[in-house]
């Protein structure tokens, strides 16, 4: 897998601890996987980040990516997406903390990565392979 460097906008990387905690507090309450997609069942859960921001490759996709319609037609779809963005970009390790505690508390077995957005840098894909041990 290559990553292109692509620069992570501002938006994601400008935030303040107070909309950070606000962030981790809204996950850790309501979960930070969601199991609401239908065409996968109640089984499994999935996480998400904002399409074609997240995705270090989208020059090639973004014209044709199927996740930009899902994205732009659920406002509740897209605050969760760019919080989850938000959250590892800024706070790696409190995002694989948060991703762990539910997975014990809600024996979750089955977690699709990304139905939108991409690994945007190697440190982010290393924390899903520690999450996966």
């Amino acid at each position: 897998m290559i990553f292109i460097n692509k620069p992570i906008p501002t938006e994601y990387t400008n935030i303040s601890n107070k909309e950070l905690s606000s962030i981790i507090d809204s996950k850790v309450k309501r979960g930070i996987l969601k199991n609401n997609n239908k065409k996968l069942g109640k089984a499994v859960y999935d996480f998400n980040l904002p399409p074609i921001e997240s995705c270090p490759n989208s020059i090639e996709c973004a014209s044709t990516c199927y996740a930009v319609n899902t994205y732009n037609r659920y406002p509740s779809a897209k605050k969760s997406w760019q919080d989850n963005f938000k959250l590892v970009v800024n706070d790696l390790p409190k995002f694989k903390t948060l991703v762990n505690n539910q997975i014990k508390k809600d024996g979750i077995y089955n977690i699709r990565i990304h139905s939108s957005g991409d690994f945007y840098n190697m440190d982010y894909l290393l924390a899903w392979i520690d999450i996966a041990k």
